[in-house]
């Protein structure tokens, strides 16, 4: 959360067109320190990089491990030792693999950043223009949730607990749209789930009613299932129609920076002091 000191006014809200809250966001001053959030700490790159040294971490263990196992003090053991070479191999190459990824995620980011500071929410992506969200305009907020149960999965969310959920949050202002999201368990997500005032409410969503759940499409690859435009048109279209939005250009942020982020719109929504 940003430091510095707020005026204490009212911000007003009205109701935009898909329903969801704009808000007209009060400035603070003096200035406080910008706050840097990296989006998509598991990005193609670094997953890719992670998968060639877990491979090649294998090998040097592998060979590490039978040498030792060969010398003579191990006696009958010997004769096991290609088997117990590629478990010891394999533990190894995982351990070290995964204190390696854990430091590559501090160093080797995405290129996709939102900086959050007194004018508003910066955001900064490769190859894209720069967009900027400022506190002292109309900020339109949508809040989605859905559990990773019920349909197939894919990709990072695969990896994922199917006890999990995900939380999503649309921003839009003037022609300007972000849209961020976190995985997190049940029990982090009720801080969340749990709040019941109307700006902060995140809409369940559930992912089952537009999963294909025949023979051949649970033989093929996960992809995303078409949305039907009955479904568009419907008294939750404008959450599926977000949700659309959020596979195709939504930033992942950590639980914590998602907290972060979600804590501070709040807060300048709610015109509380700093």
């Amino acid at each position: 959360m940003l430091g510095s000191k707020q005026s204490a006014l009212n911000p007003g809200y009205i109701i935009g067109k898909a329903g969801a809250e704009c808000y007209n966001l009060p400035m603070t001053s003096p200035a406080s320190a910008p706050v840097v959030l990296h989006a998509d700490q598991e990005h193609d790159s670094l997953r890719t990089a992670v998968v060639l040294l877990l491979t090649a971490l294998f090998f040097v263990s592998y060979w590490i491990v039978n040498a030792l196992l060969q010398s003579e003090i191990f006696g009958a053991v010997r004769d096991y030792a290609v088997s117990l070479s590629c478990v010891g191999g394999l533990v190894m190459s995982l351990a070290i693999s995964a204190i390696a990824e854990k430091g590559l995620k501090r160093i080797w980011h995405s290129g996709r950043n939102l900086t959050l500071d007194d004018t508003g929410i910066l955001v900064q992506l490769r190859h894209q223009a720069d967009q900027h969200f400022r506190w002292d305009g109309h900020l339109t907020r949508l809040n989605w949730t859905f559990k990773l149960s019920g349909y197939r999965r894919g990709g990072r969310e695969k990896r994922l607990s199917a006890k999990w959920v995900c939380l999503a949050c649309q921003l839009q202002q003037d022609d300007q749209r972000l849209i961020v999201y976190s995985y997190m368990p049940p029990q982090k997500a009720s801080r969340w789930l749990e709040n019941d005032r109307a700006q902060q409410k995140f809409h369940p969503l559930n992912l089952a009613t537009i999963s294909d759940s025949s023979f051949s499409a649970r033989v093929k690859m996960p992809i995303r299932p078409e949305i039907s435009n009955e479904i568009l048109t419907g008294k939750d279209g404008r959450y599926w129609l977000a949700e659309c939005h959020r596979w195709l250009d939504g930033l992942e942020l950590t639980a914590k920076d998602f907290a972060t982020l979600m804590e501070e719109i709040t807060r300048r929504q709610s015109g509380e002091p700093l």
